[in-house]
């Protein structure tokens, strides 16, 4: 694992167990191509979810984002402005989903998640 990058795996969760957006939710890792190099949106490394075909990526605005197709401007999850252009999901503190809009939701957390020595990614 490149020593620069903060997580491996992390995990989005909510308090809202009926939440619009729960498939969105589980752990995600980072996601390598075929040829082990790391996925990058805008610069920065994309998560892939580990039981569904969801991604964390970086929009062009340095948002990260919940979505299911890596680069696309929405999702279903983003940072809240106040939290662009940081280096991992991990260290966002305010969430918004789509609700025709976007709109604060503060049941939304994303945490790294510890690997115990196994540095393993997602590559698929």
């Amino acid at each position: 694992m490149d020593p620069s990058l903060c997580c491996v795996k992390v995990g989005m969760k909510s308090t809202n167990t009926n939440h619009p957006y729960k498939e969105q939710f589980g752990g995600y890792r980072l996601f390598l191509n075929i040829e082990e190099d790391y996925v990058t949106s805008n610069s920065n490394v994309v998560f892939r979810q580990l039981k569904a075909p969801n991604f964390i990526y970086q929009d062009r605005h340095g948002n990260w984002i919940a979505g299911n197709d890596v680069g696309d401007p929405r999702g279903h999850i983003r940072s809240h402005k106040s939290s662009q252009n940081l280096d991992c999901p991990c260290q966002v503190e305010k969430w918004q989903s789509w609700d025709e809009e976007w709109k604060d939701d503060d049941t939304v957390s994303v945490t790294k998640v510890k690997t115990y020595g196994h540095d393993y990614t997602y590559s698929g």
